[in-house]
This record gives structure tokens, sequence and C-alpha cells, in this order.
């Protein structure tokens, strides 16, 4: 069985995708480590700019989460992606 996650990329991940938002299917059980897998065959691209950016934020649902977390995806779950948004001072 699959599921269908929503990614929205962040402005500047836009420049590298060509998208700002599209719908992934992936199987039943994925985690964020499935998602990105799956977004960087679609998008290789991408990983040249985290040679630069080796860091991104991601929200699942409006909450910030870790690849490293270990939750599974569910269908229609809404994944925004980010490189670390800093404040200047």
């Amino acid at each position: 069985m699959t599921i269908r996650v929503k990614v929205i990329y962040s402005s500047i991940l836009q420049q590298h995708t060509g998208v700002g938002v599209e719908e992934l299917a992936l199987e039943e059980g994925s985690d964020l480590h499935a998602l990105a897998e799956e977004i960087f065959k679609r998008h290789p691209q991408l990983l040249e700019f985290l040679r630069k950016i080796p860091m991104l934020q991601i929200y699942l649902n409006g909450r910030e989460t870790l690849p490293s977390s270990g939750t599974l995806l569910k269908d229609g779950d809404e994944i925004y992606i980010s490189p670390p948004l800093y404040e200047g001072g």
C-alpha cells in the first residue's frame, strides 16, 4: 500500500528543485529518510546545494522534526523543507 505526502520547498530550495510544492507517493511505513531518498532521486541537483549548506529544517504538519526521529509518515502528511533560518543582529 502507498501513502501520499505533500512536500513544500522554501523559495531557495525551489530554485534547485524547480517546484514549490509536490505530492509524492511512498510505501506505507516510510519515514523521513525514505522521503529524503525519494526527493534526492527526483532532484539530484539538491544534493549539490546541500554540500554548501549541509543542514535543513524539516517541519512535519507544522512541527519541527529531525530525520533521525524515526517518525513514520502517514497519508496526507505535509512536510515543509527549508535551510536553517537565522536571525541577524
